[in-house]
C-alpha cells in the first residue's frame, strides 16, 4: 500500500505516468527524435548556406522545405500535451515533462539500448517524410521547374517557384532595367522612360546603329543579314579597286547589287564614268562594262535603276590612266540587204557621219574618218581617229536611216583600242531607230 501512497496527489501521479510513457515507448521516442534530429539540420543547411551565399543543389532545397511542415506538426503535438497536463492542475507541466524524458532517455543511453544520436544516423524507413503541396497557393512548395510550371507558377533563377516572372536587367533582356543606371550598366540606352537596345539614332538618321529587326522596321529601314540597311537596295563596285592606275584610255568595271526589301526588281545598271553614264551587261546580281577614260584620274561610280524607277548608286572610285595615245576604230555591219545604217562619232557636237566624212577636230591625229556610207546593205561602215582631241563629250552611235521597205535588221557594232576589242555588241533595229554605243567625257 505505501507504493501508491505517492498517487494520492495529482502531482505525483502525473510524473509516474510520464515516466511509464517514456520507459515503455523509449524506442519510439528516440527513434523519432532521430528523425527530427535530421529533418532540423535539413533546415539549418540551407539556413548556413543561405547566410554564407553558397550554392543550394535542388535535393538540398527540397529536404529543407520538406522538413519545415514535420518541425510544425510537432512543435503543435508538445503543445497539445502541455495543454493536457495543464488542465489536470499540475503547477509547472512543462519542467514536469522535461526532467521525466531526460531521465528515461538517459536510462536508455546508459544500458546501450540504442546508440546516441548522431547526424550520420540515416532516417529510420518506416517514418515516411510529409510532401508539402505544391498548387497555385502554395508555389513556395514547388521544388523544381515542372512542378512549378505545372502550378501556374514562374520558376525563377535562385530556384524559387514565384507567382509573377523574373525581372532580369541583362543584354540579353533589357525589359527588368528600371533606371537609366542599370540599364547602361547592362548596355542598353535609356529613352522614352524605357531602357532601349539601340541607340535612339536609329530613329533619326542612323538606321544602320539599329541592333535588331524590330527596330529596324520601325526606322523605316531595312533588315538583312542582321544588319539594318536605309536603302532597299544596295549597290557597289566590286572591281577595279578604288586608286588603281591603268596605262590605257579604257577598263573593265564589275559592279553588283543587293536587294533588301520584297518585290523589286532590276531594270537597268551601269557606271557613271566621269558624268556620264555607260549601260553595263546584267548577270545575276552582278554587271560589267567597259569605261573609256581620260588621261589623268576619273571619278566611277556604279548606278541601279529598278522597274519601279528608282535609282540607287554606289559611292565613287577614282581611277588613274597613264594612257599617253591610243589609236580608235569603230566598226558596225548589218544583216538585211538594200538597207541603209549610219555609223556618227561626234565630239562636242562635231559629228563625223556621211555627212562629214572628215571633221577637223585639231590636227590629223586627233581628227576621225569615215572611210564609205554603204547605202545598199550589210556594210561595214568603219570610223578610225589615230588620238583623242582632249577634254570634252564623245559619243559613239548608230542610226537606221533608211530600211527601203524592207523592215528591221540586227546590226553588230564593235570598238578596238590599238586594235584590241574593248567593246562589241548586237542590238535590233526598226526603220529610223538610234543605238547609242558609247558615250563618254574626257
Amino acid at each position: 500500500m505505501s507504493f501508491f501512497k505517492p498517487l494520492k496527489n495529482q502531482r505525483g501521479a502525473l510524473v509516474l505516468i510520464v515516466l511509464v510513457i517514456f520507459a515503455v515507448g523509449a524506442p519510439v521516442l528516440y527513434t523519432t527524435g532521430r528523425y527530427m534530429e535530421h529533418r532540423r539540420e535539413d533546415i539549418v543547411n540551407v539556413e548556413n548556406k543561405i547566410i554564407s551565399g553558397e550554392e543550394i543543389s535542388e535535393e538540398e532545397f527540397e529536404r529543407a522545405h520538406s522538413a519545415i511542415p514535420d518541425v510544425a506538426n510537432l512543435a503543435q503535438a508538445s503543445g497539445a500535451v502541455l495543454n493536457s497536463v495543464s488542465n489536470i492542475g499540475v503547477p509547472d507541466p512543462g519542467t514536469a515533462i522535461s526532467v521525466a524524458a531526460d531521465v528515461a532517455i538517459g536510462e536508455m543511453v546508459s544500458r546501450n539500448t540504442s546508440p546516441p544520436p548522431t547526424t550520420s544516423n540515416p532516417i529510420p524507413a518506416d517514418i515516411p517524410a510529409q510532401t508539402p503541396v505544391c498548387d497555385g497557393t502554395h508555389l513556395s512548395n514547388c521544388t523544381s521547374r515542372t512542378t512549378c510550371d505545372s502550378a501556374g507558377g514562374y520558376w525563377h533563377s535562385n530556384n524559387t517557384c514565384r507567382p509573377d516572372p523574373e525581372q532580369r536587367c541583362n543584354e540579353d533582356d533589357l525589359s527588368g532595367c528600371v533606371t537609366q543606371a542599370s540599364c547602361s550598366g547592362a548596355g542598353g540606352h535609356w529613352y522614352d522612360d524605357q531602357c532601349n537596345q539601340s541607340p535612339e539614332a536609329c530613329y533619326s538618321g542612323s538606321p544602320e546603329l539599329c541592333a535588331n529587326e524590330n527596330d529596324c522596321t520601325n526606322a523605316n529601314a531595312y533588315w538583312y543579314n542582321s544588319q539594318c540597311n536605309s536603302d532597299a537596295l544596295a549597290v557597289s563596285i566590286t572591281s577595279p579597286a578604288g586608286g588603281s592606275q591603268v596605262a590605257e584610255n579604257q577598263v573593265t568595271v564589275t559592279g553588283s547589287y543587293q536587294l533588301y526589301a520584297q518585290g523589286i526588281t532590276v531594270s537597268s545598271a551601269g557606271f557613271v564614268v566621269n558624268g556620264v553614264f555607260q549601260p553595263a551587261t546584267i548577270s545575276g546580281q552582278t554587271f560589267s562594262s567597259i569605261a573609256v577614260l581620260a588621261t589623268g584620274q576619273n571619278q566611277i561610280s556604279a548606278r541601279v535603276t529598278t522597274s519601279a524607277g528608282d535609282t540607287y548608286n554606289s559611292a565613287p572610285i577614282t581611277i588613274t590612266s597613264n594612257a599617253v595615245q591610243n589609236r580608235y576604230h569603230v566598226r558596225i555591219t548589218w544583216d538585211k540587204d538594200d538597207t541603209d545604217v549610219d555609223l556618227h562619232f561626234t565630239w562636242n557636237g562635231s559629228d563625223c557621219y556621211y555627212g562629214n566624212k572628215t571633221p577637223t577636230w585639231g590636227s590629223a591625229e586627233t581628227s576621225p574618218r569615215l572611210d564609205v556610207d554603204d547605202t545598199n546593205g550589210f556594210g561595214p561602215e568603219n570610223i578610225t581617229i589615230e588620238s583623242l582631241p582632249g577634254p570634252g563629250t564623245y559619243k559613239i552611235w548608230v542610226r537606221y536611216y533608211s530600211d527601203h521597205g524592207k523592215g528591221g535588221t540586227n546590226v553588230n557594232a564593235a570598238v578596238y583600242e590599238n586594235g584590241v576589242s574593248i567593246f562589241s555588241s548586237s542590238n535590233y533595229m526598226e526603220h529610223h531607230n538610234e543605238w547609242t554605243l558609247w558615250e563618254f567625257i574626257l
